[in-house]
């Protein structure tokens, strides 16, 4: 499958990743939307790029940011389950630049007219 957006984009199933195959929907949409989104990013040869995301979310540092940061979420999920790590994640380790945010104090009208910046 394709997804034609002015370019060929594979389609990225989380089946066939080796990390965490039936909860990675998180990284693997992810590393989707940066791609769609043409934004580039870096990953080891010979792994996928979900599977590389996936295991920074599974780092000793990972866990102790989500200890430190999340203490809500320890014992109950892992970083890679939480939306917060996801972009701290993809901004500070894969991407390297800001390009995602999480917040959960956005209003649906900042949302549609693109008000919510990264900061």
């Amino acid at each position: 499958m394709e997804l034609i957006i002015g370019r060929s984009i594979p389609y990225r199933p989380q089946w066939d990743n080796t990390l965490y195959p039936a909860s990675t929907c998180n990284t693997t949409s992810m590393v989707h939307a940066l791609e769609v989104s043409g934004i580039s990013f870096s990953y080891p040869e010979g792994m996928q790029p979900e599977d590389y995301l996936t295991s920074i979310l599974e780092s000793k540092e990972a866990y102790s940011r989500l200890a430190k940061l999340y203490k809500w979420a320890v014992g109950k999920y892992p970083p890679r389950q939480v939306h917060a790590m996801l972009s701290w994640a993809v901004n500070e380790k894969l991407v390297g630049t800001p390009c995602t945010f999480f917040t959960t104090n956005a209003t649906i009208q900042e949302m549609i007219i693109n008000k919510v910046f990264l900061s």
